[in-house]
């Protein structure tokens, strides 16, 4: 199974350009016979576009049976190929970083972020929650866990499941230098504690110093990887 994973610009709050993207990565992937495309963390609304103001960040967030999440049902649909991306969620008066994964015309999975570090915690109130115990899901006959950014250094004893691949959709700011001479190892390291098939996808945001990029550690090491720094995608096969 082909599975591309694409480190695309998004920007806070604009939903129409962040769609495009999206759609521009589809078609890419496609054409590649990919059967699944990934984007990162937050993409859908990107990760800053919260404020910490809940009146406003409810009207941020959007649910799972939206006109917008529909959009990207039907997307997926049209151009027939799988779809998952990280988006801010609302479900009923709660918010949560979460991770769809959509395909045959409905959602097929969705996750919600256990760690707390997609908050800041002096300014988010209760409306802001974390998922509860991770489920695995069977895709195209892999067993598969999500787990997103800092979930596999708090939490990793929860993904340590024995799946075949785990998605790990991040948004890390470290400088290419200092990912490139260690930080990439260490999460390498920390995916093999967890999984012997991790793939990890990254973005590119509004700010100077996040430079996305996308791996696939296989069995502690690094075995394929899109450059840090630069818009692309990464096909990997599974």
């Amino acid at each position: 199974m082909k599975i591309s994973l694409m480190t695309a610009h998004f920007v806070n709050n604009n939903l129409k350009h962040n769609i495009n993207e999206m759609v521009k990565g589809m078609r890419l992937a496609k054409q590649h016979e990919a059967k699944l495309v990934c984007f990162g963390e937050a993409f859908l609304q990107g990760f800053d576009s919260l404020t910490w103001i809940y009146e406003h960040d409810r009207e941020v967030a959007i649910s799972t049976d939206s006109d917008v999440f529909q959009i990207l049902i039907d997307l997926s649909s049209d151009i027939q190929i799988d779809l998952m991306f990280g988006f801010l969620e609302r479900d009923g008066e709660k918010l949560f970083s979460s991770c769809a994964l959509v395909g045959d015309g409905g959602l097929l999975h969705l996750y919600r972020r256990i760690s707390k570090g997609w908050k800041e915690y002096d300014r988010a109130d209760f409306h802001y929650c974390e998922g509860g115990i991770p489920q695995p899901f069977c895709y195209r006959g892999k067993q598969c866990m999500i787990a997103i950014c800092g979930d596999l250094w708090e939490y990793p004893s929860e993904f340590a499941r024995g799946e075949d691949v785990l998605f790990w959709p991040v948004f890390i700011n470290y400088p290419i230098a200092e990912w490139k001479n260690g930080v990439e190892n260490e999460y390498a390291q920390q995916a093999a504690c967890v999984c012997k098939e991790v793939l990890l996808v990254d973005s590119l945001g509004d700010e100077k110093n996040v430079f996305g990029g996308c791996c696939r550690f296989s069995h502690g090491c690094t075995v394929q990887s899109l450059e840090t720094g630069e818009e692309g995608m990464l096909t990997v096969e599974i």
